[in-house]
């Protein structure tokens, strides 16, 4: 017998919780706007800057206010099944959705399936039960889907020798209900989707219980909106008045970075564990983004691989618009911190526009750096005030300390932090390029943090209002849930395509890892053609890590 001892207070890693855990975590932490701003004010005080020799000798001067700024706040943007139909009923920025814009067209055969251990509480009666809600809800937004060919529960052990006889079938689409226990079969799921080319959903069992015996009509509604997207429809759109989107490809880039103090890093050498550089454009629709990843070698500030991916993204556009080239790219780049702009202006941007010119010379380039990791904070001005009486004021603050907490804590986060729609362009931003903050989502708990938008190259000399304006248009595109979300739909959209790329990486060295022998360039791209969407599925025109 062995006795281990585990020692109290160590730390857990993100990686290392569960998502039950990991919620919970970030839940507790959150910290509201005016506890926040109190903070930084306490902050400021303590660190005794405000006179400071040093700094008043190199002319830096510390406000002793927050410092008070005007932004422009954009309507709400209207949300429709088409151009032409009227604009879906909005509440406090939220809205739900109804019939599909575009019902996608229902697979022919699919199944169903509650994975579990013999201790799981969900009974085949359950599942079926589960089974008529999802086909009824479907068909009422538009799905024409018939009941599962197959419906059953599979134990764990079993699940891939189902999915393969699935296969074997010719099934299109697989559901499955999972228990939140088992947290090693997700990635499994997704390599067989790549694979395979089935479509693959995976459910948690508590949610799916939740539909069952709480009747939770908007979890499912969620689930299907879902569904809509794997199988290449579309939800809804924005109404697009003033034209931005016509002729112009948009493009996000993400990317994946490699788990810290590896060997590979600290070596350079053993077992390859490259950076996952993902991408996803509206070449088949306006407001529809789907993707791809490739593989590159780590520690790269800039993309080598911007080339390959401005030219497969202009020719999949092009090959839905009968050959005709946009007009304009605008690419959203994440992962690019302030210091690093110089290295994309110098570098990356040249390839960028190399790989433009390859397919087609008249294209203009507006490269965007979107980024979260700085340390400006922005809120209300009237945070003092805001729990005696409604204010629409567009000026916001960097802190204040004056907040009664007692008049506020009946007030959700959403009421506190400043509203969707606030753009920031002056005053804050770097004098030396075009930059804005831009507040697009509703803030559910915590404080909310604007992402920094720094334009680094701009062929079409567009006014900041408009970039501003396109930009929050397309935070409204997620299609899942009736929210607009932080950063644009083509940036979340390729940063779920990086995850998606380095769980398939993982899975995929799980058995046979990678270990260096050669050209590192030549043996990633080999690996990307074996488990990326291109070369491996039919899926370059489908969202299909919604």
């Amino acid at each position: 017998m062995e006795l281990i001892y585990i020692s109290p207070n160590q730390r857990v890693k993100i990686s290392q919780q569960t998502s039950a855990q990991s919620q919970r975590t970030t839940k507790e932490s959150a910290v509201p706007p005016d506890v926040r701003q109190r903070i930084i004010m306490t902050g400021k005080a303590a660190a005794k800057i405000s006179g400071d020799a040093v700094l008043n000798k190199l002319g830096v001067q510390i406000c002793e206010a927050p410092l008070l700024v005007r932004a422009r706040q954009f309507p709400p943007v209207k949300i429709a099944l088409n151009p032409t139909s009227s604009a879906i009923p909005q509440k406090e920025n939220k809205w739900r959705i109804g019939q599909y814009s575009r019902p996608a067209v229902a697979p022919k055969i699919w199944a169903m399936y509650a994975v579990g251990t013999p201790s799981s509480r969900f009974s085949q009666p359950q599942l079926a039960n589960f089974a008529r809600e999802f086909v009824k809800v479907a068909q009422q937004k538009g799905i024409q889907l018939d009941p599962p060919k197959d419906c059953q529960c599979v134990l764990a052990t079993e699940i891939e020798s189902q999915l393969a006889a699935a296969h074997k079938a010719s099934c299109e689409f697989v559901f499955i209900i999972t228990d939140d226990a088992i947290t090693n079969l997700h990635q499994k799921y997704k390599m067989i989707e790549s694979l395979q080319s089935i479509v693959i959903q995976d459910m948690k069992m508590t949610k799916a219980l939740s539909v069952i015996d709480s009747g939770k009509r908007l979890t499912l509604e969620n689930v299907i909106n879902k569904t809509n997207v794997k199988l290449g429809g579309s939800n809804y759109i924005f109404t697009d008045t003033k034209k931005y989107l016509d002729r112009v490809l948009v493009i996000g880039i993400g990317i994946s970075q490699p788990p810290p103090v590896t060997k590979f890093i600290v070596e350079g050498k053993g077992f390859l564990s490259p950076q996952i550089i993902s991408f996803s454009y509206n070449g088949k629709q306006k407001q529809e983004f789907a993707g791809d990843f490739v593989l590159c070698p780590a520690g790269q500030d800039t993309l080598s691989s911007i080339e390959d991916i401005m030219k497969e993204s202009i020719l999949g556009y092009k090959k839905c618009h009968d050959g005709t080239d946009p007009e304009t790219v605008i690419v959203y780049r994440s992962g690019v911190s302030e210091g690093n702009h110089g290295n994309v202006i110098a570098y990356e941007i040249p390839l960028a526009r190399a790989g433009i010119n390859e397919v087609s010379k008249s294209v203009k380039l507006v490269y965007i750096a979107v980024s979260k990791d700085h340390t400006y904070r922005f809120f209300r001005n009237d945070l003092d005030t805001i729990g005696q009486f409604s204010s629409s004021g567009t000026q916001v603050s960097a802190s204040s300390s004056r907040t009664s907490l007692s008049s506020q804590s009946q007030l959700k986060p959403c009421d506190i932090n400043i509203p969707p729609g606030i753009s920031i362009d002056h005053m804050v931003t770097n004098p030396a390029i075009k930059q804005f903050f831009l507040n697009s989502h509703i803030a559910l708990q915590g404080s909310a943090k604007t992402p920094l938008y720094s334009i680094l190259a701009d062929d079409t000399l567009a006014s900041l209002e408009s970039l501003e304006e396109l930009t929050y248009n397309l935070c409204h595109l997620h299609q899942i849930v009736g929210l607009p979300t932080s950063i644009p739909t083509p940036l979340y959209v390729a940063a779920e395509y990086a995850k998606r790329g380095r769980n398939l990486w993982n899975e995929a060295n799980l058995k046979n890892p990678l270990i260096r022998s050669g050209s590192e360039r030549e043996q990633l791209r080999a690996a990307t053609h074996s488990i990326n969407y291109k070369h491996t599925g039919d899926f370059s025109d489908r969202r299909v890590n919604a």
